[in-house]
């Protein structure tokens, strides 16, 4: 897909905004609380750069292939510049991506080309137009001088944390350590246990930093912000899925390639066993976008030897080891395939997925293409929707089997 038709594509979606119109209707008749109303502004209008993380570039994505559909995909992106921008006198939510100044609010992923398909999941919205926000306030203001936020939407979920949020924790490293003055750094509260594992690591490398955790019924009032949108223009949350949904430029994979995973490999110490993995990832009884006939297909990869690993459930360095020595992976789509960053070259991947999900871009950021072999198997999905349940036909999951696993 060239440039050119992408941008018609973009055209198209941004007209579909119907559902959006709809959503806020049912927000603003369902939220008893009003609110305040902010009137929308561009975020140069009340702040200054403080560092240039990447000018606007134009790159080329290469989605996965989808298995007896699709191969060999390739299009050209538009990635806005980013950079590390300082405020001052802002107030901010932990699960929301709204700054506030006075009666303005900067809403960076208005911008994104997907917003207006998008279904924002800031916890704090209540309305919005082409010109204002209607933002639930009511809540408990810390007061802090200096700061830097990793605050947001789905801050705390581990795909996107990886993506979205830890590379500002390491751009910002790069800018704080010239600086000397004192900054508290603002954390949402993690469950995640490998979360909070990097979160220490990248941030006990910064000097002169403290840390807080701000609490979901809490707002931060900052006399200096620094913050960084987004590092990866990534929808909330949508009905149907298109290839314009999730773009991460190349500064951000190149961090998780040539610095997080090398630095993961020393830090754990793994090395590269003789005895190498088949792996499963297991994902199952989930609240949506279920394998309808998981037995069956568990019982098939069972019969040839895989590995069935849960890879949330595992240590930081036993999840980084498997992966790092396998030389298949197979499951249905789940956060637990991130973790193919950590594969070796020749490493063979064979994602099980919906229609829907397979023209999501994200994991296919997590490999070099011309290093790993990444293919994806669909079937028959339930409904229309991008969380749909689906069932493969076992003898087409066979076919597939070989075709990308065995050749």
């Amino acid at each position: 897909m060239q440039k050119s038709s992408l941008t018609l594509l973009n055209k198209i979606v941004r007209k579909l905004n119907v559902y959006v119109d709809r959503l806020n209707k049912r927000f603003a008749e369902e939220i008893s609380v009003k609110g305040e109303l902010f009137h929308l502004v561009d975020k140069f209008q009340i702040e200054k750069k403080a560092f240039s993380i990447k000018e606007q570039t134009i790159e080329k994505v290469r989605p996965f292939d989808i298995y007896g559909s699709i191969s060999g995909i390739q299009f050209d992106v538009e990635y806005p510049a980013i950079y590390l921008m300082e405020y001052s006198e802002v107030r901010f939510f932990v699960e929301s991506d709204f700054i506030i100044y006075e009666d303005k609010v900067v809403w960076d992923k208005r911008n994104y080309p997907m917003f207006q398909k998008m279904i924002p999941q800031d916890k704090d919205l209540i309305h919005f137009d082409e010109k204002t926000v209607q933002i639930s306030t009511n809540k408990e203001v810390i007061e802090i001088g200096t700061a830097f936020s990793m605050c947001g939407v789905h801050a705390t979920v581990w795909s996107h944390f990886l993506v979205q949020y830890l590379p500002k924790l390491y751009f910002f490293a790069q800018y704080a350590e010239k600086q000397g003055e004192e900054i508290t750094v603002i954390l949402p509260e993690y469950t995640d246990k490998h979360v909070v594992e990097v979160v220490d690591y990248y941030s006990n490398k910064i000097k002169n930093t403290n840390r807080i955790i701000l609490k979901n019924n809490q707002s931060a009032h900052c006399k200096k912000l620094f913050y960084i949108e987004s590092m990866s223009m990534i929808s909330d949350h949508e009905t149907y899925e298109t290839y314009i949904d999730f773009f991460v430029p190349g500064c951000v994979t190149d961090f998780l390639r040539n610095i997080f995973v090398p630095d993961c490999i020393k830090r754990y110490g793994i090395n590269n066993k003789a005895q190498k993995n088949k792996l499963y990832v297991v994902r199952k009884n989930a609240a949506y976008r279920n394998l309808l006939n998981i037995e069956e297909i568990e019982e098939f990869f069972k019969s040839e030897g895989y590995l069935f690993v849960e890879p949330h459930l595992l240590t930081m360095k036993e999840k980084i080891e498997l992966f790092y020595n396998a030389t298949e992976v197979a499951g249905p789509y789940s956060a637990g395939f991130s973790n193919i960053q950590f594969c070796q070259p020749g490493t063979k991947i064979c994602l099980l997925s919906n229609i829907q999900r397979s023209f999501e871009t994200y994991l296919s950021y997590f490999v070099n293409p011309n290093e790993i072999k990444f293919v994806a198997v669909t079937g028959v999905d339930s409904e229309n929707y991008s969380h749909s349940d689906y069932e493969i036909p076992l003898e087409k999951l066979r076919k597939a089997y070989i075709a990308i696993l065995k050749q």
